[in-house]
């Protein structure tokens, strides 16, 4: 499996390629705008001689806030007497940067700017324009990107006034930095407006701000299954809780998923099924290594050989006796495979008793996982949905006095859902946002934290959750 990454230097290097006098980067307080202009800086310092004027933070905080930026480009900021200048051989000097008026610091930004090669960051353009009238604005921003564009260099504005920002005309590039909203939370995500002269890759990406660094979050392709290897058992060491299968998972959730708890995994309509069949596959697996079963009652649509895939090549031989597949297509030539029938009532009490008779075979102290995905199932038995949320409930109540996992999943949208919602102990609602798999942990009752599922080592079935915020 690969995961699909966009970076900041394959999304802007066609547009610096392109020479570009201007780039103006736009959005709310708060939203990211000089945490991506000294990435830019940083990621095209060898291209260009990278120059940061601030008129708002200090170097001081500014060096504190973003560790790794030295030796990135020169810091020259309004807000302090003594600036520190970073040359490119690392070394330090201190330079008077009072300016005595806005005017003075045009005036650096013209020196610069006059320079080969120069990537000028401007933070903010509000702050150093707002006392000019219309007129002398606009004609000093089409002076210092003639000056900028005659010396093949390339100034950066930033802005939190997008409604009378008049450099969206006259700029070569716009960057919109803005949220898009999942369970009350905001989601950092960067529009690409324009960019004269090139092919635009994605115009619209998620990212984080996680370590003061900007992040595009990977999109995640169809997984392509490798060769058989087993997969690395994960224990936990409190006797209440089984893992997830996933240390990142076990650790949002507060150390796994605790013995006789009902689990809910409640997808969106839209997502990438790869996103859910990881964290099943994870849990069912991780069971099945620890020396404890699994069951799966499949849905309609899925071949019992479509699961498997994910299943069997990544334990060993005897692991797979303890693991059963309930499915509507018989196959007597696997014998973990059990049919399903049409009566709602004869598939219950036959899953029933086989959970009866694997769990008297490994003994009481084991932790049986069974997944039931009762959304889908909801549409097979439209017309008998009373009946199919009384036997899930029987089958939750017989799993927590059993100290087993049921692994609920569930559609957005769904009449089943808020029966599912009442029942759970842990709560994860999977979505997606411009291909971006998130997990967000709606329970246990903690504040509600959401993460993009990310698959770095591009083998199945290993994942990472990662942080957002």
């Amino acid at each position: 499996m690969k995961t699909d990454k966009m970076t900041l230097t394959e999304l802007f290097a066609g547009f610096f390629d392109a020479r570009p006098s201007s780039l103006l980067v736009r959005g709310a307080p708060g939203a990211g705008k000089t945490t991506l202009c000294l990435e830019l800086l940083r990621l095209f310092s060898d291209r260009f001689a990278g120059c940061y004027i601030s008129t708002r933070v200090s170097i001081r905080k500014l060096e504190a806030q973003y560790p790794w930026l030295k030796n990135s480009a020169q810091l020259i900021s309004s807000e302090n007497q003594d600036s520190l200048a970073v040359t490119a051989d690392g070394g330090e000097q201190q330079k008077d940067m009072r300016f005595g008026s806005l005017s003075s610091l045009i005036g650096e930004v013209l020196e610069k700017a006059s320079k080969k090669n120069a990537l000028i960051v401007l933070d903010s353009w509000d702050s150093i324009a707002k006392e000019y009238s219309y007129e002398e604005k606009i004609r000093s921003e089409k002076s210092v990107t003639a000056i900028a564009e005659a010396h093949d260099s390339t100034l950066v504005f930033t802005s939190e006034e997008p409604e009378s920002n008049t450099l969206a005309y006259i700029a070569d590039g716009i960057v919109t930095l803005g949220f898009d909203s999942l369970n009350y939370q905001k989601i950092r995500s960067m529009t690409i407006d324009k960019m004269r002269g090139t092919e635009i890759p994605t115009h619209h990406v998620l990212f984080s701000l996680v370590g003061s660094r900007f992040t595009i979050l990977p999109r995640v392709a169809v997984p392509q299954l490798g060769q058989r290897q087993v997969f690395p058992a994960r224990s936990i060491c409190h006797p209440d809780y089984v893992s997830t299968g996933n240390s990142h998972l076990d650790a949002a959730l507060g150390g796994g998923m605790r013995k006789g708890s009902v689990v809910l995994l409640q997808l969106d309509h839209e997502i990438n099924r790869i996103s859910i069949a990881l964290i099943l596959a994870n849990m069912i697996l991780n069971n099945l290594r620890t020396g404890n079963p699994s069951m799966v009652i499949s849905t309609p649509d899925r071949s019992p050989r479509s699961v498997l895939r994910y299943i069997e090549p990544f334990v060993e031989e005897k692991e797979m006796d303890g693991f059963r597949l309930y499915s509507h297509e018989p196959d007597d030539s696997v014998p973990q495979i059990r049919p399903l029938k049409d009566s709602l009532q004869q598939n219950f009490e036959n899953c029933s008793e086989d959970y009866a008779t694997i769990k008297r075979r490994y003994g009481g102290k084991s932790t049986l996982v069974l997944t039931y995905d009762l959304g889908l199932n909801e549409i097979k038995y439209f017309d008998r949905i009373t009946e199919l949320e009384s036997r899930v409930i029987d089958v939750a109540r017989k799993v927590r006095s059993s100290r087993d996992i049921l692994v609920l999943l569930n559609r957005t949208g769904s009449h089943s859902l808020t029966l599912s919602k009442t029942l759970s102990d842990v709560h994860l609602h999977i979505s997606e946002i411009d291909g971006v798999p998130l997990v967000s942990i709606l329970k246990p009752p903690a504040s509600i934290k959401t993460y993009a599922l990310t698959v770095e080592s591009g083998e199945y079935p290993a994942y990472s959750l990662m942080k957002i915020s």
